[in-house]
């Protein structure tokens, strides 16, 4: 799925990317009462809102004012900074600022310091209140730009794949921003969903986009936003019906034995679904590097395990493992994952074919 509908503020930096106004949808949803959720006010009160927190926190940084010069206001500036590490980082602190900040970005030193300070003071939301309302702000205008694109987003096919108990909870682990386009698209309503993250902003960008969809009338009831740790969720009272994760391994250092104790929580019949971005090579070959131990063991507990490349559910590569009532290895189910692997191997092929080593 795509981050929400801001690009990274280095394209930004480049003038690669407009970021033209856009009439929210008609869809009879107030924005506190007043501006409409995503309109050209209620935007310019959450940028002054952001700004003001910061500046106040940080009266010496340079950082709004580089934001005004490469981004149309600093909150803009900010809030895909704030993106862009959530997507890269895969530690609290940790900064791949060769990702956030591109090499070929002019002015980079000064870039990677006002990107520090703004990363910084996004970080300390769990114990800072006017860091968190920072967080806040940029989140709920992530989402009113993203609820822009409800209907795009709801009809292009791209949505959670199925539960096959039919109810029951369904996890998603490490959400991320990617959930809020899952979540507006349609879901079982017999099955209760949660999405998991750690990140402050994730929370807050999810919470404020099922806040739109239940002002819009849709169907949000079954739907939970938890912050949490993957790696110290407890286990259920209840089996679940479906455990998946999306690059989970990428995102959550160590996260590969914790995923295998979790993968026993599941119901009889239940799914733990792996998933990549349709086609993507590296994201395969991470998923076999990092979880082909475990789906090993666990073929040859009995579970079955089905791939499906670029599912209709949306543009993802698709393993799924379910778990059997007990029995011997399913040969069907060797053969699938030998399959994949074998996909993994040509669509290599191709790509080293077309642009070579």
């Amino acid at each position: 799925a795509a981050a929400p509908a801001k690009a990274s503020a280095a394209a930004q930096a480049q003038g690669a990317v407009p970021s033209p106004e856009r009439a929210a949808p008609a869809l009879g949803a107030a924005f506190d009462g007043s501006a409409p959720a995503g309109s050209s006010a209620a935007q310019d009160g959450l940028a002054e809102d952001a700004e003001a927190l910061f500046v106040r926190a940080h009266p010496r940084s340079q950082a709004p004012e580089l934001g005004r010069m490469i981004a149309q206001d600093f909150a803009s500036f900010a809030k895909g900074l704030v993106i862009q590490n959530v997507f890269s980082q895969t530690r609290p602190g940790e900064r791949d600022y060769d990702h956030i900040v591109p090499r070929f970005v002019p002015g980079r030193a000064a870039f990677i310091q006002a990107a520090s300070e703004i990363l910084d003071f996004a970080d300390r939301a769990p114990q800072d209140p006017a860091a968190r309302k920072f967080v806040d702000l940029l989140a709920k205008s992530a989402a009113d730009e993203t609820f822009m694109d409800y209907f795009a987003v709801r009809d292009r096919g791209q949505r959670l794949p199925a539960n096959p108990l039919g109810k029951g909870e369904y996890w998603d682990l490490a959400a991320g921003p990617n959930g809020a386009h899952l979540m507006m698209a349609p879901r079982d309503p017999a099955t209760a969903y949660k999405f998991i993250d750690y990140s402050p902003f994730v929370i807050s960008y999810l919470s404020a986009m099922k806040a739109h969809l239940a002002r819009a009338g849709q169907p949000v009831g079954n739907v939970e936003i938890v912050r949490a740790d993957v790696n110290k969720l407890a286990r259920p009272p209840t089996p679940l019906s479906v455990i998946r994760a999306k690059n989970v391994w990428t995102y959550v250092p160590g996260v590969a034995p914790r995923l295998e104790a979790m993968a026993q929580w599941l119901a009889p019949g239940g799914a733990l679904i792996l998933q990549t971005d349709g086609g993507n090579v590296a994201q395969g070959y991470g998923l076999v590097e990092q979880l082909g131990p475990m789906i090993d063991r666990l073929i040859a507990s009995g579970w079955s395990l089905r791939f499906r490349p670029d599912d209709q559910d949306g543009a993802f590569d698709t393993l799924t493992l379910r778990k059997p009532a007990g029995g011997p290895a399913d040969p069907a189910s060797i053969a699938q994952w030998r399959a994949y692997k074998t996909y993994l191997r040509e669509a290599n092929g191709r790509v080293r074919s077309r642009f070579g080593r």
